[in-house]
């Protein structure tokens, strides 16, 4: 068994998409995953499964949440090992550990091209960071900045492509959850 995570886009954010968390696990216990587990309300279920592949899961779970809750949901699906990594290659280290500063981990259906990232990376500034590693796009935004522009929607746009936002500390304790 692999453990998985998946991360739904949208749900429970500014009164859109209202899901209790008790519904969306028995969604994901009704398609056969064991040990499934939320974390907060915002679309993150831990859960294990013999399926190797992240893409079919994504598209099974979709599939299950617009029958179950008749709304588009996009999802995406990382393996617990490879959260570990995303962690493991934080970008932003030093900022982190600033107070001033928030870091961000946007996740990504794929890899974007060289010629998507370009223009995103241009954007960054002294008050708004942004590198892209593989599948996920990591964001710092200083607290003093006025109007950051940040956002997964904002990644969506730039990128082309599905993409959902959790913050740092969101991703670390999904880590930790035995």
């Amino acid at each position: 068994m692999t453990q998985y995570v998946a991360f739904l886009r949208g749900i429970n954010v500014g009164g859109n998409a209202l899901i209790k968390m008790t519904d969306l696990a028995k969604v994901f216990s009704s398609l056969k995953f064991k040990n499934v587990r939320t974390y907060i309300a915002s679309g993150n279920v831990l859960f294990e499964s013999p399926d190797a592949d992240p893409k079919s899961l994504e598209l099974k779970i979709e599939k299950a949440l617009q029958k179950a809750f008749g709304i588009e949901i996009s999802v995406l699906v990382r393996t617990l090992s490879e959260l570990e990594k995303i962690i493991g290659r934080d970008p932003f280290a030093k900022k982190r550990t600033d107070a001033n500063w928030k870091l961000y981990v946007v996740f990504l259906k794929e890899a974007p091209s060289a010629a998507l990232k370009k223009p995103l990376l241009a954007l960054s500034g002294d008050l708004e960071t942004y590198a892209v590693e593989g599948r996920e796009v990591y964001s710092t935004i200083h607290k003093s900045h006025p109007k950051p522009t940040f956002s997964g929607n904002f990644i969506e746009k730039h990128l082309k492509m599905p993409a959902t936002a959790r913050n740092w500390n969101t991703v670390s304790k999904i880590v930790k959850i035995p």
